[in-house]
């Protein structure tokens, strides 16, 4: 054998023995990862509320398991039935266990996608994934440091598991009694409709409520307030604040007169505050806050309006 033949076997060799040294470390490494089978949350397909995932996730210790946690949510989900609910580009800067029961996760600015009915998903998905570490008792989203806030100022501060409980903001029973407000004929004024709905998945009910509403009356002494063009985005509910995302169709199919702006906007309003855990209701046009309907300040939060009631 040649001493270039020689050379070249001693070479395959140990890189051979190289190869099998490093397959040998990583295999030690991970039977000595930690193993937990965990929930993660990601928008469902229809990027209107939460699901979760169950994934089994890898870490070296108890500190380690969130930053572990919520590199899978930057990954995206496993399950097609879910989406991604962080950019690719989202980094995890840092996260603080320092308080006891309590995280704070700081990211990168690309965790901002502009669209804020997006961005407040993104912060309860977060929130919630952590929170299903023991003795998490709350958790706080940050940017770069700095607090977030929504369109109208409000701090997103710690959220603990039951600000987003998706058992309490979505419904599991096969029906539900709602109140739906539409125009009384020959008026100016709204007149509420019992209705009874049927719940078919994991959506709050607000958000039902308001696809009725688009659907239309069935009582033959009311008629239809918002055009049946009109397209629903999404619903999220914070603080008793329920943030209303609805497609530029809303602004475009309902424009007209000020009273028929004016009964369009409260019979979403009205309606959705007749539930328990609604007070005041913020409108977004494609995720966004938009200052004017017509003439009407369309930026402001909205609450319960009983002077165009009919009763």
């Amino acid at each position: 054998m040649s001493g270039k033949v020689k050379i070249a076997a001693m070479a395959a060799a140990a890189a051979a023995v190289i190869i099998a040294l490093i397959a040998a470390a990583v295999i030690r490494m991970d039977q000595s990862m930690l193993r937990k089978q965990c929930e993660l949350y990601f928008l469902n397909e229809t990027k209107t509320t939460l699901i979760a995932e169950s994934r089994e996730i890898k870490y070296e210790n108890p500190n380690t398991l969130s930053v572990a946690m919520i590199e899978a949510l930057i990954d995206g989900p496993q399950n097609k039935s879910c989406k991604p609910v962080l950019g690719r580009k989202t980094k995890l800067l840092s996260v603080d266990l320092t308080q006891p029961g309590s995280i704070i996760a700081d990211f990168n600015e690309d965790f901002i996608s502009g669209d804020e009915a997006k961005d407040v998903m993104a912060v309860y998905a977060v929130a919630k994934t952590l929170c299903t570490i023991d003795e998490t008792e709350r958790v706080k989203v940050t940017i770069n440091g700095g607090d977030i806030t929504t369109a109208n100022g409000t701090l997103i501060d710690f959220l603990s598991d039951a600000d987003i409980n998706l058992s309490t903001d979505t419904n599991t029973d096969e029906t539900r009694s709602v109140v739906l407000y539409f125009n009384e004929k020959g008026t100016e004024y709204l007149k509420g409709e019992d209705r009874t709905i049927k719940v078919t998945d994991q959506m709050p009910l607000a958000y039902y409520v308001i696809n009725e509403l688009i659907k239309g009356t069935e009582n033959e002494a009311l008629s239809d307030v918002i055009s049946r063009d009109t397209q629903l985005i999404g619903v999220y509910i914070t603080n008793n604040i329920c943030y209303v995302n609805l497609d530029v169709s809303f602004i475009n199919k309902n424009s007209g007169s000020e009273k028929k702006q004016e009964l369009a906007v409260y019979s979403i309003v009205d309606s959705l505050t007749e539930l328990d855990n609604i007070a005041r209701v913020q409108f977004l046009i494609d995720g966004k806050k938009v200052e004017r309907f017509g003439k009407m300040d369309f930026s402001k939060l909205f609450e319960r309006n009983l002077d165009i009631i009919s009763w």
